[in-house]
Order: structure tokens, then sequence, then C-alpha cells
């Protein structure tokens, strides 16, 4: 099996309090002051051209192993093993919604606020489970060879080629090209890769109805093109509970595949 690394040519460092996680972190020496601010990432090959400075904007993989041979400081840095980092992401930016849901809204803007944590909520769950796919891929034997299987199977890809370079497709492929709210077909790939069941996505097929109409049509019902729909407090708290119960689920049906920290 093939790990997903990172490479910063210069020092990883953290400078806030924001938590960063990846499947692990290594370095040749202490780190020291910062030399180049300027965050530079060549994303074809995975290398961070620059210091590797960490922050609320700047964020960790967790399903990449980083690297240099220079120095790592500061604190707020996780080795999480599995899917780890991927669930404690996305219990922060749940916990972040509930915190600002918790907010009084009055007026005018209370519909633009409950429309954008509505569709907040739908993004969190897409990270989640892009980062959980390839945490399993990347940490499971069974897993990593069923990917490649099915990114075979996917692209038409018949030649060999180098392993690096299929790492790095398989990468791009599961980040870019899989949209990760069309359930059904994330659906397929779970299950074909992990050879384990999905969650039950009926219910999530529903709330998305109103994310699209909120995303792609103004909030108009896609039906009508008619009638105004947008969210409210009470949709948004009735979704947190929906994809907080929908990744719970998942964590538990691949539980035995992962060395889980929780």
């Amino acid at each position: 099996m093939e790990s997903f690394f990172i490479k910063v040519l210069g020092e990883i460092k953290t400078e806030d309090e924001t938590p960063q996680y990846a499947l692990g972190w290594a370095c040749g020496s202490i780190g020291g002051e910062t030399t180049n601010p300027v965050f530079k990432y060549n994303e074809n090959e995975h290398v961070v051209e620059s210091d590797l400075i960490l922050n609320s904007r700047i964020r960790s993989v967790p399903y990449a192993y980083y690297y240099t041979e220079k120095g790592i400081c500061g604190g707020h840095i996780a080795a999480c093993s599995g899917f780890g980092g991927a669930y404690a992401c996305f219990k922060e930016s749940i916990s972040s919604v509930y915190e600002r849901l918790a907010t009084p809204i009055e007026g005018i803007i209370a519909e633009t606020v409950y429309n954008g944590l509505y569709v907040e909520i739908f993004s969190a769950l897409e990270l989640f489970l892009a980062d959980a796919l390839l945490c399993l891929i990347f940490t499971n034997e069974g897993c990593y060879s069923r990917g490649i299987k099915f990114y075979k199977n996917e692209t038409g890809l018949t030649k060999d080629i180098d392993s690096d370079e299929l790492i790095k497709k398989v990468h791009n492929y599961f980040c870019k090209t899989i949209v990760y709210h069309c359930f059904p077909k994330v659906k397929k790939a779970y299950e074909e890769i992990t050879e384990r069941s999905f969650p039950e996505i009926t219910e999530l097929q529903r709330q998305l109805y109103l994310r699209h109409n909120i995303v792609h049509r103004h909030s108009l019902d896609g039906l009508s093109k008619m009638q105004v729909t947008c969210a409210t407090k009470e949709s948004v708290e009735c979704l947190l509970q929906t994809t907080s119960d929908f990744v719970d689920s998942l964590i538990k049906i691949n539980i035995g595949l992962i060395d889980y920290d929780s």
C-alpha cells in the first residue's frame, strides 16, 4: 500500500490555535524563525515550495503525511490514524454552526444567515466524505487496491504507470472529479472501495433539494420556479442532526477498517 506524502521545502509552523490534523508529521530539526511567509504550493508535485505556516486559513489535510528536512514548531499539530482527522474537522465545523445558530438573528438578515448556514453544513459534509474516503484509501491495504481499481474503471485507464504518478492521479480524481453531494455516486464509490454498506441517504437527499434551490436557483423552487424556499433556524437544526447522525453511522460501519482515534 502506498501513502500520500506532502513535502515541505521550508519549515512547518503553526501561528494560531487552529488544530491541524494529518496522518503523520516528520522533520529533521527544531523549527526556527519564519523565513518565507508566502504560501507556495505545487499541486502537481504535492510540494510546498516555502515555509508551511498553518492557521485558520491554511489547513493541513488529514489523509497526508507531512515531512520536511527542516523543522516543525508551534503547537496544535496532531497525528490522527484512520479518518480521525477528517472527523475532527467535521465536528469543528458543525460546532461552529451551532455557535452561530445560538446568536439571536432578527429582521431581513435572518434569511441570508440561515441560508448560508444551511449550505455550509452540506459543505462540511462533502469535505468529510472526500477526506474520509482518501484516509481509508491511504491507510488500508484493501481499500487502496480497490480504490485503484475503482479509479481505473471510472477513467478507463489501462496502461501501467509509475506508482508515484498513479497516487497523484488517484488523489486528484477523488478530490476533483467526484461531486460529494451526489450521494448515489458517493455511495457507489464507498461501497466498492470499502466493501461495506453506506448509510441511508433518503433524508439527506430530501434536505439537499433546499440546498440546490438556495445555491442554484436564487432560492426559487426547482419545479415551479415561482415559490421562494429559504432555510429557517428549524431547518438548519434538522440538517445538523441529520448530517451528524449520518457521519456517525458511516464511522460505525467502517470502524473495522481503521485504527480510529476519536
